[in-house]
């Protein structure tokens, strides 16, 4: 082997060496610790409620009062509207919290007057009008309104007369959407 070649070589693994692990290649590292912290996690209910019921008829100037136990002994006829009107404290608590509201139609399809009467709901918190509730309505109250209509019609007393129609519980029901603008 020429001397040249034996050179090379040696000149390769003396630099090898000295990058492998002779230690001449230096680096600094430093660390740093960041504090930790609490989170906790936000609530959303409605709580508490009350309900009344009221009695009106098409045309009527007056509503009646009904308690929530004497519903049962109501006998709607054509152009009467049955409201139940509950509040429930809000429990909205969370950086960006928002939530809708709806109220679930119970009414079986199958029931004698559910093709002839309807269900509408309405929200409010305090006078304001809402159809949804974010964290500045903690603590507040929420009115809900259901109406029971049976609006006047052509149907004769045979088709809905003495007719019954089983009204469970409503459920009003808070649910989280996440489309609230974030505010640094």
């Amino acid at each position: 082997m020429k001397k040249t070649t034996k050179g090379a070589l040696a000149a390769a693994a003396a630099g090898s060496i000295l990058l492998g692990g002779a230690g001449t290649l230096a680096y600094w590292t430093d660390t740093s610790t960041s504090p930790g912290g609490t989170i906790t996690g936000g609530t959303l209910s409605l709580v508490n409620p009350t309900c009344t019921w009221t009695l009106e008829h098409t045309g009527a100037t007056t509503q009646t009062a009904i308690t929530q136990a004497g519903i049962a002994n109501v006998r709607l006829v054509p152009g009467d509207k049955a409201t139940q009107t509950c509040t429930s404290q809000i429990t909205a608590t969370g950086d960006n919290l928002a939530a809708t509201l709806s109220v679930t139609n119970p009414f079986n399809d199958s029931g004698d007057l559910a093709p002839a009467i309807s269900l509408t709901s309405s929200f409010k918190v305090g006078t304001q009008a809402v159809t949804r509730i974010t964290s500045a309505d903690n603590a507040k109250n929420l009115q809900t309104v259901v109406v029971v209509d049976f609006p006047f019609g052509t149907e004769d007393n045979s088709t809905n007369g003495a007719k019954t129609e089983v009204i469970p519980d409503f459920v009003v029901t808070a649910t989280q959407v996440n489309d609230v603008t974030v505010t640094p």
